[in-house]
């Protein structure tokens, strides 16, 4: 399993796993695990240091309470400048973006609008720039405190994410805030109850006891139609992968059905007599990767020379993923340095429109219309 869980025992979480679970099966322990339901709801805000503070202080992953970049921290912030105003993009450019605040008024039983000003944010700095002094500190002040608060919506998130990248902690239901909890690893859930406790939150948990016959059923239920869920999304998308797929995306695609074939061998007692039905039905799926794997190596060898196996030509857009991808944190690279591999490439097309996409493309444009995130830092960029 790639997840881990942490604690102060003694011995390998391998060992351990093994060791409760021969008390499961010998009959030894008296629970199957417990059903945990998230309530963390209260009006309260938490400073985002506080936040990493609780985690680091229960030992669980403080990864999980991001930052959020200056960008995505605005928009929280416009809907608290936006009770008087309407507020809308108006240029969205590589490391800016500049909104135009309209503020609006009922008169005469009609809204009426009038443009107040505009407002730069600086994507990276995050600072905010605005003709008029009193608007500029109210936004900056805004967006300040959206980049250090975090709400209700915000810890639910991220005792989720504690959850699903728990890889032997099982969600029982699409949408997740509902989990079964093997009883191995409810010290975990120990854990996590301790967090929000340093919030001044909660979740709900119930014991789920051994022997019964209807709680047998109940968590076998829960654990194959979890496997189930997640071999239909598998299916859509392996389905969807072709010459153009990262190549990182089929590798992290492979070593989720392999943890899933763990999974179900490891807690064979939860799945009963649908343990063989299950192994086969994630097997099925390791086929299915094989399989569109080869099919994707077949295309790109019978491709033409400057195709991408799908028999299009390889575009600048691709081309530029593809010097992304071969950086690094240590190794990354620089504008310029994909500019120039992109004109040794593509010699016959225009240098000066290349570099305009180039721009445009990394960071912002790669992440808007491709959903591709790209790291920086004072040295360049990589994927």
């Amino acid at each position: 399993m790639t997840a881990s869980i942490q604690t102060n025992e003694k011995g390998s979480r391998k060992g351990r796993r093994a060791a409760a679970i021969k008390e499961l099966s010998e009959g030894k322990s008296r629970f199957l695990g417990e059903l945990v339901i998230l309530s963390t709801g209260t009006g309260k805000k938490h400073k985002l240091k506080e936040i990493i503070s609780a985690l680091e202080s229960c030992d669980l992953n403080k990864e999980v309470a991001k930052e959020l970049s200056p960008r995505a921290a605005f928009t929280r912030a416009a809907r608290e400048l936006a009770d008087e105003r309407v507020i809308d993009i108006l240029r969205d450019e590589t490391d800016h973006i500049t909104f135009q605040f309209t503020a609006k008024a009922m008169k005469d039983s009609e809204w009426k609008y009038s443009k107040e000003t505009n407002v730069v944010l600086d994507k990276i700095s995050g600072k905010v720039r605005c003709p008029s002094s009193n608007i500029e500190e109210l936004a900056q002040k805004a967006l300040d405190r959206a980049l250090e608060e975090r709400g209700t919506s915000d810890i639910t998130e991220m005792v989720k994410r504690l959850f699903s990248e728990n890889g032997d902690i099982i969600s029982a239901r699409d949408e997740g805030g509902v989990y079964f909890v093997p009883e191995p690893y409810r010290a975990f859930s120990d854990k996590v109850q301790d967090f929000l406790k340093l919030l001044g939150r909660r979740i709900n948990r119930w014991p789920i006891p051994a022997g019964e016959d209807r709680a047998d059923e109940s968590v076998q239920d829960v654990c194959t139609s979890y496997i189930q869920r997640l071999c239909e999304q598998l299916d859509v998308a392996i389905s969807g992968f072709g010459t153009s797929t990262r190549a990182t995306t089929i590798e992290a695609t492979a070593a989720h059905i392999n943890e899933l074939m763990v999974k179900v061998e490891a807690f064979a007692s939860y799945f009963g007599d649908m343990k063989e039905s299950s192994l086969a039905l994630v097997a099925s799926k390791q086929r299915m990767l094989a399989e569109q794997v080869d099919k994707i190596a077949d295309l790109k060898a019978s491709a033409p020379p400057g195709t991408n196996g799908s028999g299009k030509k390889v575009g600048i857009i691709a081309a530029i993923i593809e010097v992304l991808e071969s950086a690094s944190a240590k190794k990354p690279v620089t504008r310029d340095e994909i500019h120039a591999k992109l004109v040794e490439k593509f010699p016959e097309r225009d240098p000066k429109g290349m570099r305009n996409t180039v721009m445009s493309q990394v960071p912002g444009c790669l992440l808007k219309e491709k959903g591709i995130t790209v790291n920086r830092n004072d040295r360049g960029y990589w994927l």
